[in-house]
This record gives C-alpha cells, structure tokens and sequence, in this order.
C-alpha cells in the first residue's frame, strides 16, 4: 500500500509533481517544435531552389530577347531596349507595392498615427500657402489638417494720409 502524505510534506510533494509535468510537457513541445523546424526547413529549400530556378531562367529569357532584337539592330541597342524595359517594368511594379487603396500612395509623415497617410497632391512652398486645399480628401479615420486662416491686412502706415 502507498504511503499516505503528511500536510508537512505536501508543499514538497506538489512542487516535485509539478517539475515532472513541467519537464514532459517541455519535452513534448521540443519534439513537436523540431518536427516543425524540419518540415519548414524543406519548404525554404524548396522555395529557395525555386527564386534560383526563376532567376535563370528570366535571365536567360533577358538573353534571348537581347540577342533576338540584335538581328534587326545592333547589339548595343537591342541591350538597351530591354534594359529600358525591364527598368520601367520595376518601377511600376514598385509603385503597385507602394499604393494603397484607390492608388494613391501610403506614406508616413510621422504625425504619431498608425502611419499610412497620403501624400500631399502638391509638394514645395506652395502646399504650405492659406487656403491651399488638398487635391484628395483624407483617408477615412484620419483628421484633417485645418488650413491657416489668412492674415490680416497690414496697417496703414504711420504719417501717411487718412
């Protein structure tokens, strides 16, 4: 028959139980996360031999189009053009990145929001001048800027005419 626990030896007896759980459920959540390391370490080899693959095979589709305009013009030419064409192809992929709904740009101005404000339609003095309206209206949940009202006329001189 097992030994019945004394109150005293209870505080002892809880905290050993507890270390045994403690070391099973840690040895049960380290095996299940190096089965994951492994199955996601596949997977990145797998996508990473995938961007090498796509990598070569797009410069060799470079080439080819390089060489095939080399028949109608010369070499330096047909190189150019489709160095033109894949510069302009990057930059508007970049500004698809950029946009955000409606196309517009997404930007940070550092106004201590959650970011995401849109750029100003005018960039230059002139976005700063009284009654200068912006050319989109605010993205929903963000204040607008109230505008500056305009100054004051000077007052007349002194010694001048009344």
């Amino acid at each position: 028959m097992a030994e019945m626990t004394t109150p005293k030896e209870l505080p002892d007896e809880f905290a050993r139980i507890l270390h045994a759980e403690m070391k099973l459920v840690r040895e049960e959540l380290r095996t299940e996360l190096r089965e994951q390391a492994r199955t996601h370490r596949r997977r990145a080899r797998l996508y990473a031999g995938s961007a090498a693959a796509g990598f070569y095979g797009g410069a060799a589709l470079v080439a080819f189009l390089v060489l095939a305009l080399a028949l109608g013009l010369p070499s330096w030419a047909s190189a150019l053009i489709v160095a033109a064409v894949l510069i302009a192809v990057a930059v508007l992929l970049r500004q698809a990145a950029r946009s955000g709904p409606g196309g517009r740009e997404q930007r940070d101005f550092g106004d201590g929001g959650s970011g995401g404000g849109t750029a100003p339609a005018t960039v230059g003095p002139e976005m700063f001048l009284p009654g200068a309206t912006p050319a989109a209206p605010p993205a929903p949940g963000v204040p607008s800027v109230p505008s500056v009202p305009p100054r004051p006329a000077a007052p007349p001189a002194a010694g001048g005419t009344p």
